[in-house]
């Protein structure tokens, strides 16, 4: 915890609580105990606090007119304790997971990059061709897939996948009842608040690897075993795991 608070950047942006990362930098000897602590709690009761699961949404400028919604992009900001607490679960759930996806999965994974899967396609092509094969290859393009992640899927799926007892009904909070507002000029909130149900504005840093857990299971129709699933092994992830580390 001491760790990533004094890592931070101090030019970081504030999220809907209006704490910035200077002061949490600069406290950090003399708050990390206590913000541990919190977290140590929301675990153990499953509960993540709802003060930081509003997004305090900005639109930045893109091209040409600024009178055209359009050409705004949404940038949401959250609490940056939050962030902090994102980070130290999903360093968790990474650990804890990464053996169980796809080892021919490459999106979203430590370790894992574009010329990898080029390089898999690539001999498995050539191989094919030598051999006197076809190869036909069919490409998905998900559009706007954060978007489309169905929560109760997902929880179902890191069931399977072994998180379990109050960190997965953490998470189910995590993921629910969260809400964003505008803000103008950084500084004027809004004061309506819309229900947000994307996963990609709703965890800006569990996000990507939660979206690599749903998509895991997706098996080939054909004999091709770039999709194959690992073996599942029988050990869960608890909230008690992680508050131990």
């Amino acid at each position: 915890m001491l760790r990533l608070l004094l890592k931070l950047n101090p030019s970081k942006a504030t999220g809907s609580d209006r704490i910035p990362a200077l002061y949490l930098k600069n406290t950090a000897h003399h708050t990390y105990k206590v913000l541990a602590r919190i977290f140590q709690l929301s675990l153990k009761l499953g509960i993540f606090p709802s003060a930081w699961k509003i997004a305090d949404v900005a639109a930045i400028h893109k091209k040409k007119s600024k009178s055209e919604p359009g050409n705004y992009r949404p940038i949401s900001l959250l609490a940056i304790v939050s962030k902090l607490f994102e980070t130290i679960v999903a360093d968790c759930l990474k650990f804890f997971l990464a053996p169980k996806l796809s080892p021919n999965q490459f999106g979203f994974r430590p370790g894992h990059t574009t010329l990898d899967l080029l390089l898999l396609l690539t001999q498995s092509w050539t191989n094919a061709l030598a051999s006197g094969k076809e190869v036909r290859s069919v490409a998905l393009d998900i559009s706007k897939a954060f978007d489309k992640v169905w929560h109760d899927g997902l929880l179902f799926k890191l069931a399977e996948l072994g998180i379990a007892g109050s960190l997965l009904e953490w998470l189910r909070s995590y993921l629910s009842d969260r809400k964003q507002r505008v803000i103008i000029n950084t500084d004027h909130p809004t004061s309506n608040r819309s229900r947000l149900v994307s996963l990609k504005e709703a965890c800006l840093v569990l996000c990507s690897f939660l979206f690599s857990s749903t998509t895991s299971s997706a098996k080939s129709a054909t004999t091709s075993t770039f999709l194959l699933m690992t073996a599942h092994c029988g050990r869960s992830l608890t909230a008690k795991t992680i508050v131990k580390k």
